[in-house]
């Protein structure tokens, strides 16, 4: 299996949720997914539920959600659209416990990035 990509550019784009999946998963999203991140990431609208089967990759909502906060991260407060708090409500135990391990997963990766240095904030005019 080839290396999954980095991403390096700490302003991010919409059209490049697939890569940032892909760093921290080593897969591509379902194609589902794809367009669950450019409906959220350009009208900022989630949809009430997501009704999909089992297996069909429902717990990747938490990756669009953060690929959207990370989207709004350099942006000043009113251009930023991406809802700050997540919430995951399911009714299975098991589920839950992949959500956690999911969002650990993700936050260890972005603190890598971080430390890398990959995501650092530029410095503001009056920093330099």
């Amino acid at each position: 299996m080839s290396a999954a990509p980095r991403l390096t550019n700490p302003t991010l784009k919409p059209s490049e949720f697939a890569d940032y999946f892909e760093a921290i998963h080593g897969v591509q999203p379902f194609p589902w997914q794809v367009r669950l991140s450019h409906q959220v990431t350009e009208t900022g609208h989630w949809p009430d539920t997501i009704e999909l089967p089992t297996a069909a990759g429902k717990t990747a909502a938490l990756d669009i959600a953060v690929f959207a906060l990370a989207l709004d991260a350099l942006k000043p407060p009113p251009e930023c659209h991406a809802l700050r708090r997540i919430f995951f409500c399911i009714d299975r135990r098991i589920v839950v416990d992949e959500a956690e391990r999911r969002g650990k997963l993700i936050a260890d990766h972005l603190s890598e990035a971080w430390n890398f240095g990959s995501c650092r904030r530029a410095p503001e005019k009056s920093e330099r």
